[in-house]
């Protein structure tokens, strides 16, 4: 296998069960620069909650917020906004709901949470606190709502201006321009930087990560995906508390 870039989620597919990075999977990443290979991390993460392993991995694109925002050595190459008005509807009704539930925005400089936190550590050092008691006044890449009544979840998630995105295994969702994905993210990458989709391989675990895992040259699932994602993927790799992500580059990529 040839490739030009390696893409990979975080959550249950390159980070362990416990939200760590393997010495192993650092080795395998810096292997890779040395080898001029290009890397990239895929995640629903917020740049804030991302950081720590963009720092350790140094990819060179994030591919951010479910694929709303694509940065490249610091420099913003694709972005889906969500309008002002649409977030401001959107917060007074998921408030309404629910006064004290947390909600993060997030916007291509800062992002907001409307819980108190401890400043002084990260990730909690880069939010800004917002109650959203004030009206919303500026455009943003994404929500990120806990929703506890499945009423109301299941009528957000009935609308045609948005796309709303459940995190597997908790009562948040992300809710983003329907136009944003991880797969088109990546299809900007290959257009921009003139990488063929066969000459990237991209590694998921669940249902953000389909169209991505599918549509570049080779897709591989860990084995603790959902079962959508394993039934498109090419490959099979160990799961993610076994290095998985790892383990494939090494035996089928580094070779």
């Amino acid at each position: 296998m040839k490739f030009k870039l390696i893409v990979t989620d975080l959550d249950h597919t390159l980070l362990r069960d416990d939200k760590s990075v393997s010495s192993y999977t650092l080795e395998v990443f810096q292997r890779c620069k040395e080898k001029n290979l290009l890397t990239a991390i895929a995640t629903g993460r917020m740049v804030p909650s991302a950081r720590q392993y963009i720092d350790m991995l140094k990819p060179d694109f994030e591919i951010t917020n479910d694929g709303a925002l694509t940065v490249h050595h610091s420099e913003i190459i694709h972005v889906n906004e969500l309008p002002k008005d649409l977030i401001e509807r959107l917060l007074r009704t998921i408030l309404a709901n629910d006064k004290d539930t947390d909600i993060f925005v997030s916007t291509t400089v800062e992002t907001f949470w409307n819980q108190k936190f401890n400043a002084l550590n990260p990730p909690f050092s880069d939010f800004k606190y917002n109650d959203y008691r004030a009206p919303w006044d500026r455009n943003a890449i994404k929500i990120v709502a806990r929703i506890l009544d499945e009423k109301l979840a299941n009528e957000l998630g009935q609308s045609q201006e948005y796309k709303m995105l459940p995190y597997r295994g908790e009562s948040r969702y992300a809710i983003l321009n329907k136009s944003a994905s991880k797969g088109k993210a990546i299809r900007n990458i290959s257009e921009v930087f003139g990488i063929e989709l066969n000459e990237i391989i991209a590694f998921g675990d669940d249902s953000n990560d389909i169209e991505m895992v599918q549509e570049c040259g080779t897709g591989v699932a860990v084995a603790n995906s959902i079962e959508d994602v394993l039934k498109v993927a090419d490959y099979v790799t160990k799961s993610n508390d076994e290095d998985g992500v790892a383990d494939f580059v090494e035996r089928y990529v580094l070779k």
